[in-house]
């Protein structure tokens, strides 16, 4: 726990500010509607990095902390690279090898089995703040890849459908997201992200003590 005790304090700390600035200009954006996009927008974007950024401290303390067994979980489970690298890779590349798992592609399979593989437990408290996470996730990353109009093979990976809008063309439906609802979910999405952090803080302290 002392390793990535920093890391839990500067996350905490983080969250607190997202929080309470969302508090305080939710209310003057409400009033300018072509404001709410950008706010929208902005926050996710900072938010997901927040969370990454919190992610990939953990396990790269995690790796620092047992060393040996990644290097075995690598030489057993890792793709042709790892498996030949795992053995005698410097500690900065064993990291770097771990780090590349912190992805919610698959609701988050690969971070997931790492943080099983590393910690022994699941990195999601439960699957209400999985599901608000991964939207969190999804919509960031419509707003950097897509724009805001994307097609269905996106908008149908929300757990929350009322985060966008559709649209028919002809044969073609072209989904919007819906700032009116992507608005409120960002307290959501902050609850979720203090939520894990707490659960993830919990196992960890139980595990170690």
């Amino acid at each position: 726990m002392t390793t990535v005790e920093p890391t839990f304090f500067v996350y905490d700390k983080q969250l607190g500010q997202v929080a309470d600035y969302i508090g305080a200009v939710t209310p003057g954006v409400t009033l300018h509607r072509s404001a709410v996009p950008v706010f929208v927008e902005s926050m996710m974007v900072i938010m997901v990095a927040r969370l990454e950024h919190f992610l990939t401290s953990l396990i790269a303390g995690g790796v620092r902390d047992q060393e040996v067994l990644m290097r075995t979980h690598f030489r057993q489970h890792g793709n042709d690279d790892e498996q030949r690298l795992a053995e005698s890779c410097s500690l900065k590349t064993l990291i770097e090898m771990a780090r590349r798992r912190v992805s919610f592609k698959q609701q988050g399979k690969r971070l997931e089995s790492m943080f099983n593989v590393l910690f022994g437990f699941s990195p999601w408290p439960d699957d209400s703040t999985r599901c608000i996470i991964h939207d969190l996730v999804l919509l960031r990353n419509v707003f950097v890849h897509e724009g805001e109009k994307v097609l269905a093979e996106h908008a149908q990976q929300a757990h929350r459908q009322n985060l966008f809008t559709s649209h028919s063309y002809g044969d073609l439906t072209v989904y919007s997201v819906d700032y009116g609802a992507a608005l409120p979910f960002l307290r959501d999405a902050t609850v979720a992200l203090k939520t894990q952090s707490q659960h993830v803080r919990a196992r960890l302290s139980r595990r170690l003590a």
